[in-house]
């Protein structure tokens, strides 16, 4: 989520992110201006796809090679080797800009798929014919689908497919009649450009086998795709029958099937997605991404044999899973069964090592039985895995908690305030822990931070008022407990019991907020 000063003055939380980015370059623009190097600054604006919109009845992206998705903006500027407001007319691929930045640089690129294309944006060389690459395995990993394979040379468009695809974008830009959609009818032209693109594409998986990566069934390696599946732009699954091989041009709903339910999840909306997902899963009964979003909305509609139901039909088709492993381990962790947790957890961690997930359940088994400083040996674990995660900093941070030792808890919520400083809960603990410290100035600077993360939480502006209590302060206290009441707060029985108030309880301001 962007931070809330954009998501405020925004009307959707993705244009507040995309406001959010544009203050950051604009910050960091003005930063170079004051340090006088802008010049000396070679600056490149790019992006890693585009949108359909509904194009080709594909809702975002991810599916197609179109150009609304492949087509993307790159705006470079560097006054020493590129003239202002040139309009560069070759093709450009996503191969090309880090060469390319060498080249700006007066540096030599080692040998890569990309081109040097530094003196050619200058205009001191001639555009060089480039055909860029683009895929989407997507397809093929989501549903089992065949992948998708294109070529861009001069003004044509080709796309490997089950039923192969050819633009004419200079007269066809929105890349709609495919001019090989009749074979018997396509012209000697048509074909004659088609099989010279197959052609340059063969040349293209030739070429990758100089880098060791030529494509094959699933290109990508184990550490891609963790990392896609973390952004959630892929899940592990089976090819469903009926599905596997299909061209993804036949598919594509049940691609916006599975859109349409993630967008009713995400506004949870939990039986509107569940409505979506037995449809789709009627149609691809074996996709993973699917039936474990089923079992997400499941579990929020209380429906809890559902969800382990729905998570072991999902290891029948996909066992590698460390996530879904992981919730079965929750499941049984809170039935108090926690042997059989920690078999689950082991089990995740066997399919993926550094699953942070299953390390911090783990730790809380270990502390659960008492077994402490094991416990301490899982977040040790799961930071040296990833040191860049906040999750395992804000547990350590709650362990220490617990056991009173306030001093040790405040530190490590600070370093994940280093990792997140947007995290709402990092900011509340470290105030809490300042606030169990006595240091008032500390405290409220973590409840201010608190509120700025989530404007919509009363407990900041709750320990705000504890804290001006504690300074003397009552008519700030009492400044914040009005706000916190206008966003929620209610429970007078726990203002009346909090010790922290105490010295406001003859305050008629207090009894008309708390009673007597």
């Amino acid at each position: 989520a962007p931070p809330a000063e954009d998501a405020q003055a925004s009307p959707t939380l993705y244009d507040g992110e995309i406001a959010s980015v544009d203050r950051q370059i604009g910050r960091f623009i003005e930063k170079l201006k004051e340090k006088k190097v802008l010049d000396d600054t070679i600056l490149v604006f790019t992006s890693d796809h585009g949108e359909s919109l509904g194009e080709h009845a594909e809702a975002t992206h991810a599916l197609f090679i179109y150009e609304s998705t492949i087509h993307v903006p790159l705006i470079l500027r560097y006054p020493h080797g590129l003239p202002a407001g040139k309009v560069y007319g070759g093709a450009v691929g996503g191969v090309d800009v880090m060469p390319t930045i060498l080249g700006l640089a007066g540096l030599k690129p080692n040998d890569t798929q990309g081109a040097d294309l530094s003196k050619a944006l200058a205009g001191t060389e001639e555009a060089p014919l480039r055909s860029p690459y683009s895929e989407s395995v997507h397809p093929e990993l989501e549903f089992g689908m065949a992948p998708l394979h294109g070529l861009r040379s001069n003004q044509w468009t080709y796309i490997r497919a089950p039923r192969a695809e050819l633009y004419d974008r200079s007269t066809d830009p929105g890349e709609v009649h495919n001019l090989l959609e009749d074979a018997a009818a396509a012209s000697d032209n048509s074909r004659a450009q088609a099989l010279a693109l197959e052609k340059a594409l063969t040349d293209v998986f030739e070429d990758s086998k100089r880098f060791g990566i030529a494509s094959d069934v699933r290109p990508i390696d184990d550490e891609t795709t963790k990392m896609l599946q973390a952004l959630g732009y892929m899940d592990a699954s089976g090819a469903p029958a009926g599905v596997e091989g299909m061209d993804p041009k036949d598919g594509v709903q049940l691609f916006n099937a599975m859109d349409e339910a993630r967008q009713f999840a995400l506004q949870s909306e939990y039986q509107a997605a569940k409505d979506v997902l037995l449809r789709l899963l009627d149609a691809a009964p074996s996709n993973a991404s699917a039936r474990n979003l089923l079992a997400l909305c499941e579990l929020h509609l209380g429906n809890m044999d559902a969800v382990e139901k729905l998570y072991l039909e999902s290891l029948a088709h996909e066992p590698r899973q460390a996530q879904v492993l992981t919730q079965l381990g929750r499941l049984r962790m809170a039935e108090g069964k926690l042997d059989a947790a920690r078999a689950r957890l082991h089990e995740a961690l066997a399919v993926d090592p550094a699953f942070i997930q299953a390390m911090i359940f783990m730790a809380y088994i270990e502390i659960k039985e008492g077994k402490l400083e094991a416990a301490t040996a899982w977040y040790d674990r799961a930071i040296e895995s990833d040191p860049k995660d906040p999750a395992p900093y804000q547990q350590y941070g709650d362990f220490y908690f617990r056991q009173n030792e306030f001093e040790k808890a405040r530190g490590w919520y600070e370093k994940t305030l280093e990792l997140q400083p947007q995290s709402y809960l990092g900011a509340v603990q470290a105030g809490m822990s300042a606030l169990r410290l006595n240091d008032m100035a500390t405290a409220e600077r973590y409840f201010l931070l608190a509120g700025r993360n989530d404007p919509n939480a009363w407990q900041p502006l709750y320990n705000l008022a504890c804290v001006q209590s504690k300074k003397a302060a009552p008519d700030a206290a009492f400044g914040y407990l009005q706000r916190a009441i206008a966003i929620g707060f209610v429970d007078s029985a726990l203002l009346r019991a909090d010790p922290c108030f105490a010295a406001l309880h003859a305050d008629p301001r207090f009894v008309a907020i708390a009673g007597q």
